[in-house]
């Protein structure tokens, strides 16, 4: 392993709740009612892809893109009362890494301003040496350009490359970049299929260089 690579939503940030509730009280306002579970396979893209999926399957009235400045409208205020919360264990994690000399990226489809604000909330600024959004590629997750792009401005070759990710379109997007991806199981949050990442984990604290190093030498 030359350099590991962090999504970010629901890996470092525990922001997937709020993700969760800002995106059904935006469907709920257009009369729309669906359990927690129908996001579930949304996670890890893109805020237009999430938003081109629900007006097709709701026939929802609005444009993908008045869909979408709702949505925004409204987490915005829900994040304006919400602290940014780290997952236990991803901070002390990046520092590790960090100081044993491992090039660190965030590859996510947030965007650049989500990032920006995780990472500088959070002080993460000196750890990390690329932060690169989906929003900057011409497609999102499964597809793996947003994986390409931050090997690329690692200068790292993508198989030298580790991924940590939560969810089944960040997994896939990962190993379609020909990676090798870890899969987090939050404890907390209800299991996705991760079944294509090389190795499974639920406890941050327990990830080390080595462990991380195995995985291409198994």
């Amino acid at each position: 392993m030359d350099a590991l690579i962090f999504d970010m939503d629901g890996v470092i940030v525990d922001s997937e709740p709020i993700w969760i509730a800002s995106k059904q009280k935006t469907l709920q306002e257009l009369g729309i009612k669906v359990a927690d579970s129908y996001h579930y396979q949304l996670f890890g893209t893109t805020l237009e892809h999430m938003w081109t999926r629900m007006k097709k399957d709701f026939n929802l009235p609005l444009s993908v893109d008045q869909c979408i400045a709702k949505g925004e409208k409204i987490r915005g205020e829900m994040l304006r009362t919400e602290p940014t919360k780290a997952i236990p264990g991803a901070v002390p994690l990046i520092k590790r890494l960090s100081q044993a000399g491992v090039p660190l990226a965030i590859a996510s489809s947030s965007s650049v301003e989500d990032i920006e604000k995780a990472v500088t909330s959070l002080k993460l600024q000196p750890y990390f040496q690329a932060l690169v959004s989906g929003e900057t590629c011409e497609r999102s997750k499964p597809f793996p350009d947003v994986f390409l792009k931050a090997a690329q401005s690692l200068a790292i070759e993508p198989d030298k490359c580790l991924v940590i990710e939560d969810s089944v379109s960040g997994v896939k997007a990962a190993k379609a970049a020909g990676m090798v991806c870890l899969g987090f199981e939050n404890p907390a949050f209800p299991k996705q299929d991760l079944g294509q990442a090389d190795g499974l984990i639920q406890d941050f604290s327990t990830v080390t260089l080595e462990s991380c190093h195995s995985y291409f030498y198994s």
